[in-house]
């Protein structure tokens, strides 16, 4: 059925069918037709014509029926507001522009854009039922939370380079696959964060990973090799991530709480790159080395696993509660320094102190400094001596290692000769060594139901991974 209808002194054609609803706009005139998109029973709208903020922003309303809005024959112009008037805090809207919030929590699997959009704004499509997405070539930027929310947004292609706002996917729970057609350089804030189904290799192009990029996502592995700068909370809330590789061949920025509450990460070759605030705070890593000339405030705090602290030659100056907590912690090994690391905060190891307020850990130093360190007001309430210590050198990065346990054996390959394979129980016990100098080798693990941590150097790269 066919109707016409003049609207604003214009003659606009509304068609209806069993499941289409039709409408030819001209700017400013979907409000003559709200009360048709909002209880329209078809599940198509198609929209003609030439529209404006003003139309678009009533498609927020749109009845729970429709799941395709169609706009691929629509032109969007531009439109100030008079003064006194606005939208979403602004007064202006550019031609080609999809506004904030358009189509927010709509009930659309389908949006088909104009052409020559070259803009979506601020969560634009929040909240809808979309499953698949390719950003059109027209588009060069995307605004805050645009797709957040989306909880059936499986696959996104993005055709070329894009700027994007903070947090374009933030929840989105079945995302799993994202294309780029170009060379991505940089994660920005919050895009995955709360992707807890999102475990895709990061593109080996990127340099830069916002703050939140992707918090709460089910990586196992990152490679980060090519990172140069890592944001606050990047990484933190990873309840699978047992294994991180960080190049120290350049310096890389890492941010506040970086791997903050990865329960299961094993270890992160922080190389020379300092340790900042909560960087590592309540993981389990069972071994930690450090060779950074900071250690920020509590960034291992409440990291209940680790029975061994390695303080490699290049630490200078230990943060506030740094270590409060490490409640597992036996032994600190600071042999590779010929005095004491001075600027050490009174409450680097708060939490562990006996009730005599000495600590019930012995602190491995060179032969001949004992004194030294006895006389320093925070080591010297540790049972200083020589003692025997393992499983704790840093090196730099550089080769492609991967460690994969297959019934009863631990296999590893690298892309260079492998210098040394360790196999340790989760209490720190060798169960099995081997220095292969080729770039493969297999291993006995024993027990197969047993956690065990695995540490291998290669081509200047140490890389500890844990295995259930």
């Amino acid at each position: 059925m066919t109707r016409h209808i003049l609207i604003a002194g214009t003659l606009a054609l509304i068609s209806t069918g069993a499941s289409a609803l039709e409408i030819n706009v001209t700017p400013g005139s979907l409000k003559e037709n709200q009360t048709a998109v909002r209880t329209t029973r078809d599940d198509r709208l198609t929209l003609k014509g030439t529209a404006d903020v003003r139309d678009l922003v009533l498609l927020q309303g749109l009845a729970p029926s429709v799941t395709m809005v169609d706009m691929t024959m629509l032109q969007v112009s531009a439109y100030t507001y008079p003064e006194g008037e606005s939208y979403a805090g602004r007064t202006s809207y550019a031609a080609n522009e999809i506004p904030p919030y358009m189509l927010i929590g709509t009930n659309v699997s389908i949006c088909r854009l104009p052409a020559s959009v070259t803009t979506i704004g601020d969560g634009a499509f929040a909240s809808t039922k979309v499953r698949t997405l390719v950003i059109p070539p027209s588009v060069t930027r995307i605004g805050d939370m645009a797709w957040s929310d989306c909880d059936l947004l499986q696959k996104v292609r993005f055709p070329n380079d894009v700027e994007l706002g903070k947090g374009v996917f933030k929840d989105c729970d079945a995302l799993t696959l994202v294309e780029y057609d170009y060379d991505v350089t940089e994660i920005p804030e919050a895009m995955f964060d709360g992707c807890d189904k999102f475990c895709q290799s990061i593109p080996v192009s990127v340099t830069k990973i916002g703050r939140s990029a992707f918090r709460g996502t089910a990586f196992e592995e990152l490679d980060l090799s090519s990172v140069s700068e890592i944001g606050a909370y990047a990484f933190a809330d990873m309840p699978n991530l047992m294994s991180v590789t960080i190049s120290t061949n350049h310096d890389v920025n890492i941010g506040t709480g970086a791997f903050f509450n990865d329960g299961a990460l094993a270890y992160v070759p922080l190389g020379d790159n300092n340790v900042p605030v909560l960087a590592l705070a309540h993981t389990a890593a069972g071994k930690v080395s450090v060779n950074t000339p900071t250690i920020g405030e509590a960034a291992f705090a409440n990291d209940t696993r680790t029975d061994t602290l390695t303080l490699g030659p290049a630490v200078s100056s230990i943060g506030a509660h740094a270590f409060r907590n490490m409640k597992s912690l036996t032994i600190i090994d600071a042999e590779r320094h010929s005095a004491p690391v001075d600027d050490v905060d009174a409450t680097a190891f708060s939490g562990l102190e006996n009730p005599e307020g000495r600590y019930d850990i012995k602190l491995s130093v060179m032969k001949g400094t004992n004194d030294a360190w006895k006389a320093h007001p925070v080591w010297g309430l540790f049972t200083i001596g020589q003692f025997d210590v393992s499983v704790g050198d840093i090196i730099a990065e550089g080769a492609d290692i991967s460690v994969r346990r297959i019934g009863g054996e631990i296999s590893v390959t690298s892309t260079q000769p492998v210098d040394y394979v360790g196999v340790f129980s989760a209490d720190g016990m060798v169960m099995a060594e081997a220095r292969p100098g080729t770039e493969t080798c297999t291993l006995s693990d024993g027990d197969t139901a047993q956690v065990v941590v695995v540490k291998v150097i290669s081509g200047g790269v140490t890389k500890v991974v844990k295995l259930k």
